[in-house]
Formats: C-alpha cells, sequence, structure tokens
C-alpha cells in the first residue's frame, strides 16, 4: 500500500504534531501509540503514558482568547509512520484519538469530545518519515 498525498485542510483553526510514541517508566522506554497497547498494558503503565502525553500538548501552549472552542470541529490526523510496514489504522488512529482529545479537554482547548463537539476525526496515511515519525493533527471548527 503506497501513501496518497492528502490535501490538507486550508482554513484551519489550530495545527500542531504528536509523537507516536510516548516516554514510560525511568529507562527510556516508550508506549507505541495503538489500540493493542491501549488494551494490553497494565493500568498504570497508561496512566503513566497519557500523563506524559498530557504534558507533551500542555507544554504546547495550544490554548489561546479562543479556546475552548465553541463550535463542534473536526480533527484532520495524518499520520507519518516511521517504517513501511502495514498496520492496523484504526488501531493507531483510536489510540491517538483518545489521548489526544483527553489531553485537549485537560489543556483547555475542547470543552468536550463527544460526538457532537468532534465531528467525523478523519485519519490519512501519509509517506513514511524515518527521521521524525509523527502524526500531524489539523483541527477546523465549524462556523
Amino acid at each position: 500500500m503506497g501513501s496518497i498525498k492528502m490535501n490538507k485542510p486550508e482554513n484551519f483553526d489550530l495545527v500542531f504534531a504528536v509523537p507516536l510514541s510516548v516516554k514510560i517508566g525511568g529507562k527510556g522506554k516508550k508506549l507505541i501509540l495503538n489500540q493493542n497497547k491501549f488494551r494490553n498494558t497494565h493500568f498504570r503503565t497508561m496512566n503513566d503514558a497519557k500523563k506524559n502525553f498530557h504534558d507533551i500538548i500542555a507544554n504546547m501552549n495550544l490554548a489561546d482568547h479562543r479556546m475552548p472552542f465553541q463550535n463542534p470541529v473536526r480533527l484532520h490526523y495524518y499520520y507519518y509512520p516511521k517504517s513501511k510496514g502495514s498496520y492496523d489504522r484504526m488501531n493507531v488512529a483510536s489510540a491517538i484519538d483518545k489521548f489526544l482529545c483527553d489531553a485537549l479537554i485537560e489543556c483547555g482547548v475542547l470543552r468536550d469530545d463527544n460526538y457532537k463537539m468532534v465531528l467525523w476525526p478523519q485519519f490519512y496515511h501519509c509517506r513514511v518519515d524515518r527521521e521524525n515519525p509523527r502524526c500531524e493533527v489539523f483541527i477546523v471548527e465549524e462556523k
């Protein structure tokens, strides 16, 4: 499966990038964000990973005078994997979306992440980036 070049939203309200893994423990160990890991990881380790992910988002200082978004938003995720290996798209998308939406609420960017506030999140597979694997997030507020 080749990567598809997608047209990113032109009128976005917020854009940033998140890592595909999160540091856990004290020995440089990382947890890869995907649903299989989410399901199989001990709850204390998962809580540590969620806290560390939240800290990453909080340090971006995303909230401004317009936050939290008052209207529903669309989330566009552009996934740049580290390798060409195949993956289950929804295993990755659901874990990143869960961690991110929870962090955005805690940081004051979103009021809620229910289906009325977060409309149809879209997940796109992009080119391999061995040097900087990431997920770029574009948030578009409905007017």
